[in-house]
């Protein structure tokens, strides 16, 4: 059995960490916006590389144009495109606002709430390793915060509505759950590069205005020429993280290889406690453990 895409799917993981990490290290509240979007416009140009060369290669049959001049390319940029923008926003406040150890590892809830859609407007019912997952979930995002149990046996839960890029991440978490099946449907309409480079043309325009009228306009040249260089290696990565994710997508099952990219959960907090001494980490990483087997018995399951 070929197992190249478990690989690519372990550095899709680190590489997504990694990105999170260098971007939380110069996050500002008059930089976020602009941040956000920099590592989605330094990510073009390696995803069009890979494009190009998988085209030279063989690999892919479709032009760029020929893909997004497709109906059903189309209408999944349409349903997508407002909700990628939110996640994207919501996401980067997230791990400025608060410790990663605390705001990343919300992203697993993402399969538990495609699973909760599933029953309430497919009435599907959940298998048992469904259940056992989502309770794991819960157990671990209780776990987070376990060190404000005496404060009362609920203050763990309470502590994560107050920490707001906890909020934000789980949002977040709450969006991806629509836009991975959207993603999902494009890929399987069209080549694995050729829509991720178009996928993320277009989020990246549709982004550029919002930057501009929040951001640029009060921003100046000396800050955005700082925000330009801090952005360069947080991109790569990020872009690295796109190229093997949608090339591992294009392998295996969708559940195998989102599984293990979410491997990025705890490194994040192993980064977390490493570089910006957060506190609690045994606690933490015990949490998102938790959290991390819980998503994997809902995509799994």
């Amino acid at each position: 059995m070929n197992n190249t895409w478990v690989y690519l799917s372990i550095i899709c993981a680190l590489c997504l960490a990694t990105s999170d990490g260098i971007l939380k290290k110069y996050l500002k509240k008059e930089n976020e916006l602009l941040f956000g979007w920099f590592r989605f416009l330094y990510s073009l140009p390696l995803l069009y590389t890979a494009y190009y060369i998988s085209m030279s290669a063989g690999f892919e049959k479709e032009g760029i144009l020929e893909v997004l001049l497709k109906k059903e390319i189309l209408i999944v940029m349409v349903i997508a495109l407002p909700l990628e923008i939110t996640a994207t926003i919501l996401y980067t406040k997230a791990i400025r606002l608060s410790p990663l150890s605390l705001s990343v590892p919300f992203l697993s809830l993402t399969p538990m709430f495609l699973m909760l859609f599933s029953v309430i407007f497919l009435h599907e019912s959940i298998s048992v390793t469904g259940i056992l997952g989502i309770m794991l979930i819960v157990l671990g995002s209780y776990c987070l915060n376990i060190g404000d149990l005496k404060k009362g046996i609920c203050a763990p839960f309470r502590s994560i509505f107050k920490e707001k890029g906890a909020i934000f991440m789980l949002i977040t978490a709450l969006i991806y759950s629509i836009t991975a099946s959207l993603v999902k449907h494009g890929v399987n309409n069209a080549s694995v590069l050729s829509f991720s480079a178009i996928y993320y043309t277009i989020v990246t325009i549709a982004l550029a205005p919002i930057v501009f009228f929040v951001e640029l306009v009060d921003s100046n040249c000396i800050q955005i020429k700082k925000v330009l260089r801090q952005s360069i290696l947080p991109s790569i990565f990020f872009a690295l993280m796109l190229i093997t994710f949608f090339i591992a997508l294009g392998m295996t099952n969708v559940a195998y290889v989102v599984s293990i990219k979410r491997l990025s959960l705890l490194i994040s907090v192993v980064y977390g406690y490493m570089f910006f001494n957060e506190h609690g980490i045994v606690n933490r990483f015990a949490g998102a453990s938790l959290m991390f087997l819980g998503f994997i018995l809902i995509v799994n399951g």
